[in-house]
């Protein structure tokens, strides 16, 4: 049995705070490898500015390069034609491991409103990235159900960082250097593939 972390996100494009988030839970839980989800399509967001192909592309140059065997990609949603619900998504992974659930502080404050949060508790534990300008406050309902559970959450010790894909977007865009914020392997791919213009 495996201590698995579960890292969703759209990774458009993965950044090194993806990195340093997946580096530290590995640590901090002490677990046994860490799974980055790419989303297809996501029912809490928008449309996506990189193709699947492109966010896997640039997803498989950071991980090679991190050179850490821990961190995987699970291709479960990403694969998908339909919305990805993060219930379904944890019900068709093996059952057979220990799971943590890794949120930003930001997914923390509205977890409650996520499709089926409640059945999400009784199968995985939390963990929460601190996220800059985004508090962790865990909604009362939650820490209930977790609780009730016997379901764990744990902060990660990460100081919040400001970067994300947001706003590395709108550097490319602006032809504002970015080269601190990326992998040099993406931030190569990006330009080549001209991604963010």
């Amino acid at each position: 049995m495996k201590k698995v972390g579960l890292l969703g996100g759209g990774f458009d494009p993965i950044h090194i705070s993806h990195i340093d988030i997946a580096n530290l839970a590995l640590e901090a839980l002490h677990l046994d490898e860490i799974h980055l989800i790419p989303t297809g399509i996501s029912g809490q967001k928008q449309s996506f500015y990189a193709s699947k192909i492109e966010r896997l592309d640039m997803l498989r140059l950071a991980i090679n390069d991190s050179k850490n065997n821990k961190i995987k990609i699970n291709e479960i949603e990403i694969k998908k034609d339909e919305i990805s619900y993060t219930i379904e998504t944890i019900k068709k992974i093996p059952e057979n491991n220990i799971y943590t659930l890794i949120l930003g502080s930001d997914q923390l404050n509205n977890f409650s409103s996520w499709n089926k949060w409640q059945d999400i508790l009784d199968i995985v534990n939390i963990a929460i990235a601190p996220r800059y300008n985004h508090p962790i406050l865990i909604p009362e309902i939650v820490l209930e159900k977790l609780n009730q559970n016997k379901k764990s959450i744990t902060i990660i010790p990460l100081k919040p960082s400001n970067i994300s894909s947001t706003y590395i977007r709108k550097c490319i865009k602006t032809s504002i250097n970015a080269s601190n914020l990326l992998n040099h392997k993406v931030l190569k791919y990006i330009i080549e593939n001209n991604l963010y213009k």
